[in-house]
Order: structure tokens, then C-alpha cells, then sequence
């Protein structure tokens, strides 16, 4: 076996680091021992009004404006080997106000630093978030398209839903190729009906698609058949199904507007509205607000009245199957699932009241439990809620009254392309890491955001979003995503947590990749509240 030369791997690691740099900022700088830039790279000229040549050979402290200099070699100095350093806020000599970020290599003899530097968005500009394989847009982004358009009042703009239930049948028993193919066509398609709009995927068989263009349910179904024939020559008819709606806010507030088409595309996606209820809601905004007006009275009442319940999935290691902690889940006192409920509270802004009542009702059980029989859970909050100070204040409180030991509580980030201000949300967040509580980010790989909050947050645990999983061992790009994004988590020394392994080989495959724990129904299912450990 060779092996390769100590120059050929630094390579290696600088390309590595330098490529996933990319998916979480907009440039990335490699300083050497000296303090001197070594390399250079991205949108460099842009930021700091230097081409990248320009830069080699001089001190990288010389491109952070005087007041902020000194803080940022503080900073920089204290980074150790394998450490990183949580962004933060600096201006350049450029003028521009950026996110400054860095870490090392874990091996003792790289001396090198290397520097992300993100410029500072406004509030507004969301990413909309993409699907790795086929480039369209997720649910996340296509609400966060969504949005921008309704807030910008685009005239004449419509939203559509799409049932594909036939072509969904067809896809899940496609090759991965073939499935990858088929899921792209039929996005591209979408998106040329927008004329000029956007479209997303937003569950199985189901899109959106938004813009000036009415949806021509039998022009779309001929275009989507044909196409599939293309790649595969036994696709039936396409039975498309659509129900469209005028943008037209009718004298609603920008912000009522968005809440009412962003609550009905969650119900949409969730399979609990049809494109016929859409159509039977009215084919303007005003009725879908007031379905919207109604999910939000439910969940007041539901917070009010503290109706759910918390069941508790295990998280295992997964070389020997011990449980390593236990992710508590939010289900209603009837059973059913809180999805739609929890998808009010995002777009009502009531995330962060939900997620306290959710930690109350989780401190309450971990309070409950017999001695001896302790367990540590994961607690999911919202980005919308961590980054409210107000949140994190009656958050601390709650954890102050239970006295529970901080290690048994870890908090785990959900809905993360939800954060607005990521400076905030990643304060607050290491203001309970400082007291002990272990942290994750959830659903790594859904979109390029999620690596720059990987980067952003200061974190114990990454979660990746679980049809990677379901789809490595038939589809080479989600095997190489996963291979990828564990890989990562291991250079800078986050275990990774795979969640939706279903069936031994799954587990198996996860492990001699380098996944360190493992979530799903092949190692327990949800238990309620009664049956949790501990009671």
C-alpha cells in the first residue's frame, strides 16, 4: 500500500476545507503560521476590493478594519489544533461588514488557519434552500420564494398545488438514475410554467409552483408524460390534479398574506388538505387566512390547555446499540401527530411559546423518573425561537425550577432556515452550551444553509436528514453526500447523529462510513409518555 506524501494530504485537507468553506460563505482564506495569507479564494475582490493574488504574502489581520483587529487576533490566537471558531461580526478595511469564521485542522503539525468570511445579508434576503440531487427547491425554500413574493406583491401572481399522484408511484420504483432524472424534468418543467415564477417540491407527489402563469392542467399532464416516457418508456398518463389561487392580497396585511398561503402549503404538503379543499377554500387569500386565523385559535388553546403529549424515540451508538440519549417528540393528547400544529406556530410566530410549553411538559417527566433510571433527552426549539432573547430567558427559568443536570438535557435545532438574525440565534445558543447543555443542529444536508449553520453554531451533535440514508444504498450521489457530510462532521470533531435507518444494512452502512449514533424504527419506535424509560 502507498501512502501518500505529507504535501499530498495537506492538499487533500485544504481542498476539503476549502469546498465545504464554499457551501457556508462566500469566501474562504487559508493563513499560515506567520499570520500571512497562503491562499486565497471566492468572492475575495468583492469583499475586500483586493484580487486574491494581491493578498498572498500579506499579514490577513491588515484586511479587518483597526477597531475590530485586535479582537480578531484574539480570537484567531486562541484557536487550538481541531478547534473552530464560532462567527463573528467584524468589518473589513474594505468597509464591509462581514461574518468571520475559522478553524484548524485536528493534526498537530497543520499550523494553518483557515478563515470564512460571509457577508452580512439584510434581514429579507432568505436562502431557499435546494435539493442536492436535482437542484429544485425544497419545502424550506420554496417557502422562503414563497414569501419574498408575497412580500414584494408581485401583480398578477398565482400559487398552484400539484398532485402527481400517478407519477409519484412511478417514481418510487424507478432506478435511483432513472428517480434523479424523473424528479429533474419534472422540476424543470414546473418551472417553465411558472413563466418567470418559481416551484419547489413539496412532499411526495406533491409541488408549487408560483407566479404570473395559470397552471394548464392538460398541457402540463401531456408535457409531464412525455417526458417520463423519455426516460421511461412504461410511464402511463399523467393525472395531473391542481388547485390555484390569486395572490391578490384584497386589502390583507403583507404579513397576514404570507401567514395564510405559507399555513395552507404546510397542510398541502402534510397531505392534509387536497388540491379539491384548496379549491373549496375560495380562490383568493382572504379564506385561506381564515383557515389560518382557525389553526392559530387551536394552537392557543393547545398551549392554553397543554394538550400533547411527549413520546420518546432512542438514539443509539452505533457500534454495540446502547441508547445514547432519547429525542422527546410533541404528539397530540388524541395520538395524532403535532405537525400541522407546530407548522401554525412557525408562521404564527408562536414557536417559541409552543417549544417552552414542550420543555415544561419534557422537565416535568425527566423530574418524574424513578433514581437510578435517569436518562438524558434531546429538546427540539425552533431557529425562531432560539434566537428570541425572551425565549432563552423563560428557557433558563424553566431549567433553573427543575434543577435537572445540564448533561441530561441537550437542545436540538429544528427549522433552521427559519432564523433571521444568525448572529443572534448563535449567541443565545452558545448561552446554553456555557451551562452545559449539550447542542445539535438538525436535518444537515436538506439545503447549502444548513453548512453555514454548521459552521455558525458552536454545536455537540449534527444531525443528517434521513433519506440520504434511505437512498445510499441504491443512489451513488446520496452515498457520496453522506460520505461527505460525516466525513466533515469528523474533521471537526462533531459526532454525527443518521437519523431514519429502518433496517440493519442501513445501520451498517452508516457505521463503516463513520457515523457515530443512529435514530429510527429498527432500533425502537416512539414510546409515549407511560412507557418511556424512567417511569
Amino acid at each position: 500500500m502507498t501512502t501518500a506524501a505529507p504535501d499530498e494530504n495537506r492538499t487533500r485537507d485544504r481542498d476539503r476545507f476549502v469546498a465545504f468553506a464554499f457551501a457556508a460563505a462566500d469566501a474562504v482564506v487559508e493563513v499560515g503560521a506567520d499570520g500571512k495569507v497562503v491562499y486565497a479564494s471566492g468572492a475575495i475582490e468583492s469583499l475586500t476590493r483586493r484580487s486574491a493574488d494581491s493578498l498572498m504574502g500579506i499579514a490577513f489581520l491588515s484586511l479587518v478594519a483597526q477597531p475590530d483587529r485586535k479582537g480578531a487576533e484574539q480570537l484567531l490566537r486562541a484557536l487550538g489544533p481541531g478547534a473552530r471558531l464560532s462567527p463573528a461580526r467584524v468589518t473589513l478595511a474594505s468597509g464591509r461588514e462581514v461574518m468571520l469564521g475559522a478553524c484548524r485542522l485536528p493534526e498537530a503539525s497543520s499550523s494553518s488557519t483557515f478563515v470564512t468570511l460571509t457577508q452580512m445579508l439584510p434581514k429579507r434576503a432568505a436562502i431557499q434552500e435546494r435539493d442536492n440531487a436535482t437542484g429544485a427547491l425544497t419545502k424550506a425554500g420554496f417557502a422562503s420564494a414563497l414569501s419574498e413574493r408575497v412580500a414584494e406583491g408581485v401583480e398578477g401572481d398565482t400559487l398552484s398545488f400539484l398532485d402527481l399522484g400517478d407519477l409519484e408511484k412511478l417514481i418510487e420504483t424507478a432506478a435511483p438514475e432513472q428517480r434523479r432524472q424523473l424528479l429533474q424534468t419534472i422540476h424543470e418543467i414546473l418551472a417553465q410554467a411558472a413563466g418567470g415564477g418559481v416551484a419547489g417540491i413539496l412532499g411526495d407527489g406533491r409541488f408549487g409552483v408560483v407566479g404570473p402563469n395559470a397552471i394548464d392542467e392538460k398541457q402540463l399532464s401531456e408535457k409531464l408524460a412525455g417526458a417520463a416516457k423519455k426516460i421511461l418508456p412504461s410511464a402511463p398518463l399523467v393525472d395531473v390534479r391542481t388547485a390555484t389561487i390569486s395572490l391578490e392580497t384584497s386589502g390583507l396585511s403583507r404579513a397576514d398574506a404570507s401567514r395564510a398561503v405559507l399555513y395552507a402549503m404546510h397542510r398541502f404538503a402534510h397531505a392534509e388538505l387536497s388540491v379539491e379543499g384548496v379549491a373549496a377554500l375560495g380562490r383568493g387569500l382572504p379564506a385561506l387566512l381564515s383557515d389560518a386565523a382557525e389553526a392559530v385559535q387551536t394552537l392557543r388553546s393547545t398551549i392554553r390547555e397543554r394538550r400533547i403529549q411527549i413520546a420518546f424515540q432512542p438514539i443509539v451508538v452505533l457500534e454495540n446499540k446502547q441508547v445514547h440519549h432519547y429525542e422527546a417528540l410533541s404528539r397530540m393528547t388524541d395520538g395524532s401527530s403535532a405537525s400541522l400544529i407546530i407548522a401554525a406556530a412557525e408562521q404564527a410566530a408562536l414557536a417559541p411559546e409552543f417549544d417552552l410549553m414542550v420543555v415544561e411538559e419534557t422537565l416535568s417527566h425527566l423530574a418524574r423518573m424513578a433514581r437510578g433510571r435517569e436518562v438524558a433527552v434531546a429538546i427540539n426549539v425552533s431557529g425562531r425561537s432560539i434566537e428570541s432573547p425572551e425565549f432563552v430567558r423563560a428557557l433558563e427559568g424553566a431549567l433553573d425550577r427543575y434543577k435537572m443536570p445540564a448533561d441530561r438535557v441537550l437542545f436540538e435545532i429544528t427549522e433552521t432556515a427559519a432564523i433571521g438574525d444568525l448572529g443572534r440565534a448563535t449567541e443565545l445558543a452558545a448561552k446554553l452550551r456555557v451551562r452545559g447543555h449539550p447542542m445539535c443542529i438538525d436535518d444537515l444536508g436538506t439545503g447549502a444553509s444548513s453548512f453555514q449553520y454548521l459552521s455558525a453554531f458552536a454545536i455537540d451533535f449534527a444531525k443528517i436528514d434521513g433519506r440520504y440514508v434511505r437512498n445510499a444504498a441504491t443512489d451513488f450521489r446520496d452515498k457520496a453526500f453522506l460520505v461527505a457530510m460525516i466525513g466533515l462532521c469528523r474533521d471537526l470533531g462533531v459526532p454525527v447523529i443518521v437519523e431514519g435507518i429502518e433496517i440493519a444494512a442501513q445501520a451498517k452502512a452508516c457505521q463503516e462510513i463513520g457515523a457515530t449514533l443512529g435514530q429510527g424504527f429498527y432500533y425502537g419506535k416512539p414510546m409515549a409518555m407511560g412507557d418511556a424509560p424512567g417511569e
